[in-house]
């Protein structure tokens, strides 16, 4: 199962399928539109991610 190739399975991602978002998705001139979106989707986690981790960082005092 997917939603437009980012897989409910973390890390799991799809393209080249055929209409994944478009009909031109399984081929090579129409798979960037797919590869964009899941580009921008895993730079949004890691991000996420980072502000996670960072947040959960004690705050130090200033010296």
């Amino acid at each position: 199962m997917h939603q437009r190739g980012i897989s409910a399975e973390p890390g799991v991602y799809f393209l080249g399928l055929p209409w994944l978002s478009r009909r031109g998705s399984s081929f090579i001139w129409g798979v960037w539109h797919d590869a964009k979106f899941i580009a921008d989707h895993i730079a949004t986690q890691r991000k996420y991610q980072a502000y996670q981790v960072a947040a959960a960082q004690p705050a130090t005092a200033p010296a």
